[in-house]
């Protein structure tokens, strides 16, 4: 998985290749403003996975949050392993 860093000003004029970058091929762009990180795009599976770990840590939060959504995640889902970002 790759992490790509890029200021704001031009992933505004390369937006289609870096969702193309997130969405094929699993990168992560780390979108900057003034040298800071200030955004992240990620595919979706990264988004699930980070939900699973809220879900994890707050259950009373996760059982409001079931009750208000028609999504489902599979229990095997849920035991995947996470991928950590390298250092």
């Amino acid at each position: 998985m790759k992490y790509h860093h890029l200021p704001t000003s031009k992933a505004r004029t390369r937006f289609a290749e870096l969702l193309t970058r997130v969405w094929v091929d699993g990168d992560r762009v780390v979108l900057q403003r003034h040298g800071e990180d200030v955004a992240v795009l990620v595919p979706i599976e990264d988004l699930r996975r980070l939900k699973r770990l809220e879900d994890r840590e707050d259950p009373a939060s996760s059982g409001a949050a079931l009750a208000e959504s028609d999504e489902r995640i599979s229990r095997c889902d849920v035991r995947k392993p996470i991928e950590s970002p390298p250092t």
